[in-house]
């Protein structure tokens, strides 16, 4: 999990890059010369996570990104799997900024989305669990999420749940009831599964 090059750059406080696309191509080559000496130690995907782009959409303030499709190709070239959240987002609005881009998957926060609106040719990562509610969802919960999901939006098919931010907001033992209840939602979705069907669940 990483700051996405976006939100990096709002948040870090820095001198030296007047622009963002600047600092965003020495971060992604920075990142791609770590991919083999992630790679060894076990880490295969690298997920970018960017409350920055919902944070400026609900203000109407998000900046020019023409450098975004740019900043994942060193990471896909070096190996690496690469996906971008947006957490608090309307994915409906925030995903047309990596469509084009060589991403593996996008991620899409259930509690701020507009299902209907959705259409990307990408996997999904679907946050069903609210990383900001000491609640833990039932399985039931995050199943009916997952089939609204399933019957309004385009994608392609291809999806994995887990929660819609870091759990950081949380108290530990309830992030572990968290992580517990989307592993057996999971897990029975599994077992359903129509395996001569296209889409799968991970």
């Amino acid at each position: 999990f990483l700051p996405a090059p976006y939100t990096f750059w709002k948040l870090a406080e820095h001198s030296y890059y007047k622009k963002a696309g600047d600092f965003a191509a020495d971060y992604a080559s920075a990142l791609a010369a770590s991919v083999p000496a992630l790679k060894k130690h076990g880490y295969d995907c690298l997920l970018f996570l960017n409350p920055s782009v919902g944070y400026d959409l609900s203000k109407g303030a998000l900046e020019k990104l023409d450098w975004v499709s740019d900043f994942f190709a060193p990471l896909k070239k070096a190996g690496a799997t690469v996906g971008a959240h947006f957490p608090l987002a309307d994915a409906s609005k925030a995903l047309p900024l990596v469509e084009n881009s060589s991403i593996d998957f996008v991620g899409v926060d259930a509690i701020h989305s507009d299902f209907s609106k959705i259409n990307t040719r990408k996997d999904v990562f679907l946050g069903v669990v609210d990383g900001a509610r000491i609640g833990v969802e039932s399985q039931a919960h995050i199943a009916q999420q997952v089939q609204a999901f399933l019957q309004e939006a385009q994608f392609s098919g291809n999806y994995f749940i887990g929660p819609n931010d870091l759990l950081f907001d949380v108290p530990y033992e309830a992030g572990l009831q968290k992580i517990a209840s989307l592993a057996r939602a999971a897990k029975q979705s599994l077992q359903r599964l129509d395996l001569a069907g296209c889409t799968k669940i991970t």
